[in-house]
């Protein structure tokens, strides 16, 4: 029996991996050692003299859910910070990429999911010292990242087992809504939805990413398992940088299946 701690109590995500029998919620304590953590960063009841065995413990969701603490952990991190959009909590940085010529991605919220609390700020723009600093509503910028130019955005639902072997559970690409027209730089779930992608439609650049970061993870948090991985693409130059990681991934009923067979896999060890 695997034992499914949820950030919330009505994920939908959570609901398509629970069954009846098999993966089930912990609604006081654990029924068994093994604990699938879909997102939550407090520990559940436990059970005393019981060793228990996490997919994502809470301290390594707590670091993937925060922006400010993942910019850190990747920042000092020789072998992994090239794989990431370049991030900063510094303004000047933010101001210097701004006056270079580069577009910057501006953050007002680090712990949101679906583009809240973003705006991009553009080179030479007439107010874009006021918003390198504050949203139209007066909310303050707490990290920037310059804009990576992509010709797609991926979403890799990949995992690592407990010896290191990297694992893609599932793939899926974000894809313009046919009435969108927003800034498509911004691919959030308002003008975006996932489209399922095998690995043979995803270049093989995007997956040797997701691959180093997903190993590289397990080795900074030891208690890392799985994650959503939104990866930029650049096509013209064959690079690929990650923008974020998720630890409760949105995921139908096809990827759930997908995520039981690595879970299986997981806790076997």
């Amino acid at each position: 029996m695997y034992n499914i701690k949820s950030y919330v109590s009505n994920s939908a995500s959570v609901q398509n991996l629970v069954t009846d029998d098999e993966f089930v919620r912990i609604i006081r304590q654990p029924r068994s050692p093994y604990i699938i953590n879909w997102g939550a960063n407090k520990l559940p009841k436990l059970k005393p003299n019981v060793k228990y065995v996490w997919a994502n413990h809470p301290t390594v969701t707590a670091v993937f859910s925060d922006k400010v603490r993942l910019h850190w952990l990747v920042s000092n991190s020789p072998d992994l910070k090239d794989d990431f959009i370049e991030t900063t909590t510094d303004p000047v940085q933010a101001k210097t990429w701004e006056f270079t010529g580069h577009s910057v991605v501006c953050r007002t919220l680090t712990r949101s999911s679906n583009g809240k609390g973003m705006h991009i700020v553009d080179p030479n723009s007439p107010d874009a010292d006021e918003r390198l600093i504050q949203n139209e509503k007066g909310a303050k910028v707490r990290l920037w990242s310059k804009y990576f130019k992509k010709r797609a955005e991926y979403r890799l639902h990949a995992g690592v087992l407990p010896n290191g072997e990297f694992r893609l559970i599932c793939i899926q690409e974000k894809r313009k809504r046919l009435a969108y027209e927003g800034d498509i730089r911004l691919r959030n779930s308002d003008g975006f939805i996932f489209r399922a992608r095998t690995e043979a439609e995803v270049p093989r650049t995007v997956i040797e990413t997701a691959k180093r970061v997903m190993i590289g993870m397990r080795e900074l948090l030891p208690h890392t398992a799985f994650a959503g991985i939104d990866i930029a693409y650049n096509q013209h130059y064959d690079k690929a940088r990650v923008i974020e990681l998720n630890s409760a991934p949105g995921i139908g009923v096809e990827d759930a299946n997908c995520y039981r067979e690595f879970f299986k896999e997981y806790f076997r060890g």
